[in-house]
């Protein structure tokens, strides 16, 4: 994915909802233990909000970006802007928390 299909599908659709990008990488363990997780909460949140995943070795250029330096990596991006961002390894119900607690914030804007 470059810059341009970055925009298209992650920062024009958070104008609409949030959207959560998923900075992973084949060779990362802890990415393969959250990649399930985070396909059961976007099948589970009643399209509040979309998901989009992100090689970082196919997308070197989003990653510099967005400084992402290690995968896992999740950010939350809403009406274009980043305003969530988290590293590492979160259980399910550690992270549909962490993503509520996100979506709370947009809402109280």
């Amino acid at each position: 994915m470059n810059l341009i299909e970055f925009e298209n599908i992650v920062l024009k659709p958070s104008q609409v909802k949030p959207v959560i990008v998923d900075f992973w990488a084949t060779w990362c363990d802890p990415c393969k233990i959250l990649d399930p997780i985070l396909d059961e909460l976007a099948l589970e949140n009643n399209n509040a909000w979309a998901f989009v995943k992100i090689d970082t070795d196919e997308s070197k250029d989003i990653a510099t970006e967005y400084d992402i330096l290690g995968v896992p990596a999740i950010r939350i991006f809403h009406k274009g802007e980043l305003i969530g961002k988290f590293n590492g390894l979160m259980w399910k119900k550690d992270m549909e928390r962490w993503i509520g607690e996100q979506l709370e914030m947009i809402n109280k804007q």
